[in-house]
């Protein structure tokens, strides 16, 4: 027969809760860069997990921004050398594009 003492539960009970802590901490948030170069989003289109950050970076002289369809996000204007980023907390596809130079698209896609 088992004989589990309450002391083995008690310690059981304070092991548990740590452990499931550092299973989440393990669970580290992503970011991800799209960079403006050349009048376009580099890479158009990426895919990123729950939590994750884009990071949108200017290398073109002239300024820009990444607009979210819809309204979800903006950098407002970025010039050169400038960053903005925005963490994704749900699943869904965000479809973007320059306010500036409305051919530049985009899309997140969050899974």
């Amino acid at each position: 027969m088992l004989h589990i003492s309450r002391r083995f539960i008690l310690r059981l009970g304070a092991v548990l809760p740590l452990a499931a802590g550092m299973a989440r901490a393990d669970a580290h948030a992503t970011t991800h860069t799209v960079v403006i170069r050349g009048f376009a989003f580099v890479p158009q289109n990426v895919a990123i997990g729950l939590g994750d950050t884009v990071r949108f970076v200017n290398e073109n002289a002239q300024p820009h921004t990444a607009t979210a369809d819809g309204g979800a996000f903006d950098t407002g204007a970025l010039n050169s050398g400038e960053t903005a980023a925005f963490a994704f907390p749900d699943a869904a596809v965000y479809s973007y594009s320059c306010a500036f130079h409305t051919d530049m698209k985009g899309r997140i896609t969050v899974v």
